[in-house]
């Protein structure tokens, strides 16, 4: 019942079945033809031997929140049927106030005044997050010609006013003759409207689910996870539950469509540090974590002209923000969307069940979409993972610091490489299960891995086969999402150096669980461990201090305690390789 009103008197189911049908002989004239997947449209209204008009109906499923919801906004989420987007930047949705509820003129002028949600991952003070669209009380009809091919090609547009109540199958007929007679002009009869719609001639209708966004801090692989993908995959969730590998695959089929340039310097691009370039690489790269589409972008290709680009592509006007809110001037169609979703769960960084729920489906899209074998689910079949874990080499990976590396970094990490290789030969003669681990594999590998400021794909599958991982506080550490259940992350704390009058130096260090930790201790099936819990010893961190001529010289970068480290990996690594001991 998503395209009419429910009226009062159809209360009861039967009424309601009866009351669509009949409305369904009344308005439509059935005329055999294809219809593009996944696109909410009618049978046609009218055709001759070479046009087919068919409706396509804007509707919207949008959630709302007694609290926390964003101030200004209408909605939490939505998935919009059949939006589309004007060659001014405005987003359009025709959807004729007849099929609102309450008070239908002043829910329209809302939906006209208000922003509809908030599309940014995380919430700043400004508006760049603010998703605005423009309603029109009236229903879109796509005007369609078949090809030699057989296909169905659209060649035009028309909208349609005050038609659904008022008209039956033969009128509709004279109605759209009389429109095509007069040249296709805009014309009122019988309390009908029908009037040209403009559309480009490189119109696209995307027939395929479409994510949109605005991006935060997207040059840095920690905030690109947790503030962007993490808002997708939410979306995913929310309006596209999966329950089948065939319907994964359908999901992993969808559009991104990023709605900013990251280059936009004139208004507020929430890049926080991030180096835009960096941004748009994490942007290109990691969608593949996700979709095997290629990602879009939104962009002003000319002077007050917005088109569909594929990522990455640079605006030519200062600022797109503004652009959306001129609304007087003719439309042109660029493109329409069958399903278009957009919106943020908030206070999504602080609801740590939805975080953790979110971070599980990413690491099944992830794997499904780059053939990472066995897949997550797979995981609980025992003999699946001995497997998997028979195959693969036994790694302990430790996060060093890079060339291009500006974050924390764990000051003495060839120490602590050394002291785990002597630990496994030490233990391996007193403990039979680590020593039946090592008589199994031959050899534990202990390596280094430097976060590249090119993102890779290669390294969310590198990490699929890490069994303990120990990293500081710096983004190199949420690659432990795409880590397998019953493997072990272990969290440098966060240091920094204060300035302090009463000490001889002139400053005072303190070190204490980062904010890393906290985020990713949600894990479910990752066993994420700071540092700080290994006892007394672990709690007196001693750090190195940055020179003051740094980016940022109040860090202090840990030093970790290597023999603490090395005991407590023996027992993380016996936990991870249990199953195929016994």
């Amino acid at each position: 019942m998503k395209h009419f009103p429910l009226l009062p008197s159809l209360c009861d189911g039967r009424s309601l079945r009866f009351f669509f049908l009949s409305l369904v002989s009344i308005l439509f004239i059935a005329f055999p033809s294809s219809v593009k997947p996944g696109m909410a449209q009618g049978q046609p209204l009218a055709s001759n031997y070479t046009t087919i008009r068919k409706p396509i109906f804007g509707n919207f499923r949008c959630n709302r929140y007694s609290q926390h919801q964003i101030s200004g906004t209408s909605f939490v989420t939505c998935n919009i049927e059949n939006i589309c987007l004007a060659t001014n930047g405005q987003f359009v949705l025709f959807h004729p106030s007849e099929r609102l509820w309450g008070h239908q003129k002043e829910f329209m002028n809302i939906l006209n005044s208000k922003p509809w949600l908030y599309i940014q991952g995380r919430v700043t003070t400004s508006n760049r997050g603010q998703f605005q669209a423009k309603v029109m009380d009236a229903d879109l009809v796509l005007e369609y010609k078949n090809t030699n091919s057989g296909q169905e090609r659209i060649v035009g547009a028309s909208s349609i006013t005050g038609w659904s109540t008022r008209v039956g199958p033969d009128t509709l007929r004279k109605l759209f003759t009389r429109y095509d007679n007069e040249n296709e002009q805009s014309f009122t009869q019988d309390g009908v409207q029908i009037a040209p719609i403009a559309l480009d001639s490189n119109f696209t209708y995307f027939t395929s689910p479409t994510f949109a966004l605005k991006r935060f801090d997207a040059g840095q692989l920690d905030h690109f996870l947790v503030d962007n993908m993490f808002m997708v995959v939410s979306l995913m969730m929310s309006y596209y539950p999966i329950s089948n590998s065939k319907e994964m695959e359908s999901l992993v089929n969808h559009t991104l469509l990023y709605l900013d340039d990251v280059f936009d310097k004139d208004a507020s691009n929430d890049l926080e540090v991030s180096d835009p370039s960096t941004a748009d690489e994490y942007s290109l790269t990691l969608s593949s974590l996700i979709t095997r589409q290629p990602p879009l972008q939104l962009c002003e290709t000319q002077s007050n002209y917005y088109s569909i680009e594929k990522l990455p592509c640079r605006n030519v006007g200062k600022n797109i923000t503004s652009k959306w809110s001129s609304r007087d001037e003719p439309l042109t169609l660029k493109a329409c969307f069958s399903q278009f979703l957009v919106g943020m769960t908030e206070p999504f960084h602080n609801n740590f069940h939805r975080r953790q729920s979110v971070a599980v489906t990413l690491r099944q899209l992830a794997y499904h979409n780059l053939k990472i074998r066995p897949l997550p689910h797979e995981e609980n079949d025992n003999d699946r993972l001995i497997s998997f874990l028979d195959s693969k080499p036994v790694r302990v990976v430790i996060h060093r610091k890079g060339s291009s590396y500006q974050g924390p970094f764990i000051v003495n990490v060839e120490e602590i490489s050394k002291a785990l290789q002597e630990q496994f030969s030490r233990v391996s003669d007193t403990n039979s299960q680590f020593h039946q681990l090592i008589a199994l594999h031959s050899r534990i590998e202990v390596e280094f891995f430097e976060l590249s400021k090119t993102p890779s794909l290669e390294d969310v599958k590198y990490f699929s086969t890490v069994d303990v991982f120990i990293t500081d506080s710096g983004s190199a550490a949420y690659y432990s999402i795409f880590m397998r259940a019953d493997t072990s992350v272990i969290v440098a704390p966060e240091c920094t150096s204060i300035n302090s009058e009463t000490t001889t130096n002139g400053y005072t260090n303190r070190c204490e669980s980062s904010v890393t930790y906290q985020n990713l201790k949600t894990l479910p099936s990752v066993q994420v461990i700071d540092y700080m819990e290994f006892g007394d010893i672990s709690k007196n961190v001693q750090c190195q201090k940055r020179d003051v001529s740094v980016k940022d010289p109040s860090i202090c970068d840990p030093i970790l305690n290597s023999q603490i480290i090395a005991e407590n990996v023996v027992p993380l690594l016996t936990k991870r390789f249990l199953k195929s001991l016994n």
